[in-house]
């Protein structure tokens, strides 16, 4: 699941940058640093929400291809971005097997493909709103 790499990947630039040390501080610490640290929590969480909504639709007869694109596509983009500003923060590190980061970013990106491209995916979306008409969207 998408979610599960980008916290994943979450987790490994949390720890390394607080133990990673630079001008004798950790890595954390450094205020060019902080804005790519938190800008990656609200992007897991979105997908996550994105997805358990979808999931606690299934038995309601929803959810709808305008509710499962749209979700995929964001969860997987998310996957890929979030693995490659941890892999960015990890520096030359991060392209190492040691940390596994390359691991989670090519999981990410094939993820992207499955089943179709992201490019496929916001076609059926627009498709979707066509078909329907803006004013029967939920």
């Amino acid at each position: 699941m998408s979610p599960a790499i980008g916290q994943t990947a979450e987790d490994h630039r949390l720890h390394y940058v607080q133990e990673r040390m630079r001008f004798g501080k950790p890595l954390a610490e450094l205020p060019a640093i902080q804005p790519t640290l938190a800008d990656m929590v609200p992007e897991v969480e979105a997908a996550r929400l994105l997805i358990r909504r979808a999931a606690g639709n299934v038995g309601t007869g929803l959810p709808d291809p305008l509710e499962v694109s749209p979700t995929k596509c964001r969860a997987n983009e998310m996957a890929t971005r979030v693995t490659d500003l941890a892999i960015q923060l990890h520096g030359g590190n991060g392209c190492t097997e040691e940390y596994g980061l390359e691991r989670l970013l090519r999981d990410a990106h094939g993820r992207q493909l499955a089943g179709d491209t992201p490019t496929m995916r916001r076609v059926r979306i627009v498709s979707e709103l066509l078909g329907r008409g803006l004013d029967q969207r939920r």
